[in-house]
């Protein structure tokens, strides 16, 4: 069984990430909302699928980073991966990536522009995609708690009396006390690899707009941006070389107002690297 602490500990984390991410999209919404704008879309259909995609892309985030703080609350109060914690910890999974889901649907489609007249079927299609979003997210993070839990399995123990263990989850470093060692395999599924190069993609687009011309390091950083992207698009990504770019973008543009919707939906998406920045 999960202990009390540790599902408190998860509930405290979600609370209040799922909150600042919430807020990012509100910006990240505002600015296609206003880049339709000007372009005179802001009321048709391909408005209305940017706005579905931003959602989108967000509840995508939001299920990694519930997954990897499920997965770092367990590890941090030694809580072994049987059947039964698993059981109990794909439904938590499940039921949070839910009521994230039904609660970002609800937002996206009181947007005016779904109640425009005569788009009325392109809004009911919207409406059927979005609705497959949360079970298909929910399918694939809980084969990638299974499969941690697989990884997980203690090795024997050494001579020496310390204790080897080998975990393969969206967690950078679990501290298994003194004298022992732990060795992190991570892997990057298709998923994550797609989400990170849509983000940068977006520090892309961010980074060609006049506004950002006068940015002292804007040609350094987009040279970072385009090498992080390339990395993360390669069949075999090194996660090593990868996570070093992405926190130096983090770190390099999370000051830059410009680039704050950008930089915040990549910040979830850094704990799955074992980065965390404020």
């Amino acid at each position: 069984m999960i202990p009390q602490e540790a599902k408190f500990n998860f509930q405290e984390i979600i609370n209040h990430e799922m909150f600042e991410m919430d807020r990012s999209l509100a910006a990240v919404m505002a600015a296609t909302q206003a880049g339709m704008a000007a372009r005179g879309l802001s009321q048709s259909g391909p408005a209305m699928q940017a706005l579905k995609d931003d959602v989108t892309n967000s509840l995508k985030a939001k299920g990694q980073f519930i997954l990897g703080q499920l997965l770092r609350c367990l590890a941090a109060h030694r809580v072994a991966l049987d059947s039964d914690v698993v059981n109990e910890a794909t439904a938590l999974l499940r039921d949070t990536i839910q009521a994230q889901a039904h609660l970002m649907q609800s937002r996206l489609f009181q947007f005016g522009v779904f109640n425009t007249a005569g788009l009325g079927q392109a809004k009911q299609q919207l409406q059927a995609q979005f609705a497959q979003e949360g079970p298909r997210l929910t399918t694939r993070l809980t084969t990638e708690l299974r499969l941690a839990a697989a990884a997980s399995t203690a090795q024997a123990v050494p001579a020496q009396g310390s204790t080897t263990l080998n975990f393969n989850a969206p967690v950078g470093l679990v501290q298994t006390g003194n004298g022992n060692q732990a060795t992190v395999n991570q892997h990057i599924d298709a998923g994550l690899k797609n989400e990170i190069v849509a983000v940068l993609q977006q520090f892309l687009d961010q980074l060609d707009r006049p506004e950002n011309n006068s940015l002292g390091s804007r040609a350094q950083l987009r040279e970072l941006v385009v090498d992080a992207k390339a990395e993360a698009e390669k069949p075999n990504t090194n996660t090593l070389k990868l996570g070093s770019s992405l926190r130096t973008i983090a770190e390099t543009t999370k000051f830059v107002g410009s680039l704050g919707p950008a930089y915040q939906v990549l910040k979830p998406l850094l704990s799955f690297f074992g980065i965390h920045l404020p």
